[in-house]
This record gives structure tokens, sequence and C-alpha cells, in this order.
């Protein structure tokens, strides 16, 4: 080894004048290094591609249904989209009353690795103040934090639900929410209502029919409702 090392430097070394031309030194690499794509569902990457997206996060559960009410612990899906392990991936989880631009505060990280291809849901103790309070709407934002992922878009996930069941108030409803500046200075801030298709179903019980207001965008849940209903069902049969 120490007399490959030592062909190695004395042929990188720079040229000196009186000496003749030499190849340059270099090292090839045949194949680009392969790094992992840790994500989650990323809004800002849907908005990205042109897609409207949806504050009620797939991969981010906070709330039963009929009542609507905050879960014990908030469960996240974090996914590895790349064929390469992704080694000690920090996922930290933040919280918000619910609204637009409310202080956050952080609520807990976890430390992980995933195989390529992986997937794997954590969970998230609720504070008994969140339990406790009058209000369980609350904003859940989660960040994904690794040196070497590829794709940083998709790193950034947020759920924010309010709820309202149209058997109790009727097909047209308002949502009122907060928008708060937290800058020390005055700010335009420009709101806009993204379009999402609606869809009626009928349900039962905690995953009865509801519409929904997230992030500006009201809408039915059904096909996404089921799957939220089965997921719950297998956390419950655990």
């Amino acid at each position: 080894m120490a007399v490959l090392v030592s062909g190695i430097q004395s042929r990188c070394r720079p040229r000196r004048r009186w000496e003749p031309d030499r190849a340059v030194c270099c090292v090839p690499i045949p194949v680009p290094i392969q790094t992992p794509d840790v994500a989650i569902y990323s809004q800002e990457e849907q908005l990205s591609v042109g897609n409207p997206p949806t504050w009620d996060n797939p991969d981010i559960l906070t709330n039963y249904w009929r009542p609507f009410r905050l879960m014990p612990e908030v469960s996240v899906t974090i996914r590895n989209l790349s064929s390469i392990n992704a080694v000690n991936v920090q996922v930290a989880i933040s919280t918000s009353a619910f609204g637009i631009g409310m202080p956050r505060t952080p609520s807990g990280s976890k430390t992980l690795s995933l195989a390529g291809g992986q997937q794997q849901v954590i969970l998230f103790p609720v504070s008994q103040a969140l339990l406790n309070a009058p209000d369980p709407r609350i904003g859940a934002f989660v960040d994904i934090i690794h040196p070497h992922d590829r794709k940083l878009i998709n790193n950034k996930g947020v759920q924010l639900l309010a709820d309202e069941y149209t058997s109790a108030v009727g097909r047209a409803f308002t949502v009122n929410f907060p928008v708060l500046n937290s800058a020390a200075v005055a700010q335009q801030i420009t709101l806009s209502a993204l379009n999402n298709d609606l869809n009626a179903a009928r349900g039962a019980g905690p995953c009865h029919s509801r519409s929904e207001s997230a992030g500006g965008a009201a809408r039915n849940r059904s096909k996404s409702r089921e799957t939220r209903c089965q997921r719950r069902g297998a956390r419950a049969g655990r």
C-alpha cells in the first residue's frame, strides 16, 4: 500500500519546468456517486410540478374523525425512494396552532436508517397541553435532514386540517383561520384558493364522510378516506 501511495504521489505531483510533458493526473470514476432520496409527501414539490397540493398529508396522521379530535401520537411515514441505503436520517417535527404563519414549537426528533426502497412509520407523542386544548386543529410540520440526500424539495411535509360535517352544516360552509405576520416589519401576504376534485363518500363510525378545508383547499374525501380508515384499522389491530 505504501508503494502504491508513493507511486500515485509521484505521478500526481506538479510537473517541473525542465521535465518532459506527461499525461495529466486524474482518477476517473466510471459511475457517478449514488446518494439516497429520503422523502415525505411535500406540498412544495407538488406546487413545483404544477399539481394542486393537499394539506391533508397522506404521510402525516394527526386526527381521529367523528368526533374530530387529536390522536395521542402523530404518525409520520418516511420513504427512501432510491435503491441506496440511507443511514442516520434525522426526522424532526414541530407543531403550531391552526392557521397560516403561526409560531412553531419543536415537538421531537428521531433518527432512523432506511434500506433502498424501504419506508418506515414513526410516532411522535402529542403533548398533554395540546390534547387538552379546546381546539383539536393543529399544524404539524415534518423536516427530514440527511447530509447526502439527492432531492431536498421532498424533505418537508405539512399537515393542516379543519373539519366540517356536511350532515351538520350543509354543503356550503365557511372555515375561518388566522393569518399571522411573524416578521418585525409589515408584509404583503397573498392568499389563493386551490381547486381539488370533489367527490362524495358515505361511511360510518370514525371514518364517516366529511368535508374539510386544508390550507385553502376544500374537498370531500373518498378513496383517500378509505385508505386512512384501513391504516387506522391496521394500527388498532397491532
